[in-house]
């Protein structure tokens, strides 16, 4: 089924969300167990019918993922790393939408886009080194290897401040970055 750039009025996002909701519902009530044969097909109905209802709604809005997703390109990760993490909150504000609150679901999804859009974003963060700080890291780590073998053992650090003429600080943070 193709959903994509299917606009919802008010009325049908809040006849899927309650679908959803009682689609969920039924999910919990199933997994109790005691349900008797019947009761079983009834729930397991309002199970798929949550679960078509929900992805109506989500690719019904998937537009809004790409709108919303706009800001936060080329920091850090590509339109479909953001778009899939979007598509995530979407499908997170499908499945919490409250269709008796006076909200729009889109303004409600909204909030769970960005929410795990900046969770990829920060969960993919990485310290960057500027370019001559990691010259220079390359530079005391070629000498301390030098130095290694020059003593045929693992040096102290006063070994290391007077062969590489360093400072303490730099030493130290220098042996930090190359043991992390």
């Amino acid at each position: 089924m193709e959903f994509k750039n299917i606009l919802l009025n008010d009325e049908e996002t809040k006849a899927l969300g309650t679908a959803i909701q009682m689609g969920l519902l039924a999910e919990k009530e199933l997994s109790y167990g005691e349900a008797s044969l019947i009761k079983r097909a009834d729930l397991i109905e309002k199970i798929n019918k949550g679960y078509a209802a929900r992805e109506k709604l989500v690719m019904s809005n998937s537009k809004l993922v790409s709108s919303l997703l706009k800001p936060y390109l080329n920091k850090g990760l590509g339109y479909d790393d953001l778009f899939q993490a979007g598509m995530l909150g979407l499908t997170i504000a499908a499945n919490k939408y409250d269709p008796a609150s006076d909200n729009k679901f889109t303004t409600y999804a909204a909030f769970w886009i960005k929410e795990e859009i900046f969770k990829a974003l920060n969960e993919n963060k990485a310290v960057t080194i500027p370019k001559n700080a990691l010259t220079e890291l390359r530079k005391f780590n070629k000498a301390l290897a030098s130095l290694r073998e020059k003593l045929n053992s693992e040096p102290s650090i006063n070994e290391i401040i007077e062969f590489t003429k360093l400072s303490k600080d730099k030493v130290l943070a220098y042996l930090n970055y190359s043991y992390s």
